[in-house]
């Protein structure tokens, strides 16, 4: 089966990036030293937002990483993850998938999947997404391309709806 997560490269990370990280476990005030503590086995949810450097503060949140220099360690020691672009990300920006119409941007070596979603505030828009898992996404805007590119995540996803004004 092949993997839909991935490890992310600390340049990934920014206010408002999605990620996943297995929480640490609370052996006290000094669980926060580098091999003085354990990772829990489990996978949390998680938004990054830089909170306070301090370390006081910190305990406040001693289960997840609080800062990007604790988020860099958590990515040494593979307790952070992030999940591919799939289907189910793609739908919660409100597009929709269209059954059967792969075939019109189909490719031999890939399968792609097609969306479409009216876009808000403007009559008769339409945007298009074509997906093809783990190597491009497609957008247009009334047959117009607007983007076209690697992304790998819904974090990143976001960004691009949100610059071309699809969001």
């Amino acid at each position: 089966m092949e993997n839909k997560y991935y490890t992310p490269e600390i340049s990934e990370f920014y206010a408002g990036f999605e990620y996943e990280y297995k929480p640490r476990a609370r052996e006290g005030l000094m669980s926060y030293v580098r091999n003085n503590f354990t990772y829990i086995n489990r996978w949390d949810k998680d938004v990054f937002n830089k909170k306070s450097e301090n370390f006081l503060e910190a305990l406040e949140v001693y289960d997840r990483p609080y800062n990007i220099g604790d988020i860099y360690t958590y990515i040494e020691d593979k307790a952070v993850r992030v999940k591919y672009l799939d289907k189910e990300d793609i739908e919660s920006f409100g597009f929709e998938y269209v059954d059967g119409m792969d075939g019109e941007y189909s490719h031999p070596l890939s399968d792609n999947l097609v969306f479409y979603k009216n876009i808000k505030d403007k009559e008769g828009v339409k945007c298009q997404l074509i997906f093809i898992p783990k190597k491009v996404v497609h957008l247009r805007i009334n047959e117009v391309t607007i983007f076209i590119g690697k992304i790998k995540n819904k974090s990143e996803l976001k960004k691009i709806l949100q610059m071309t004004g699809v969001l």
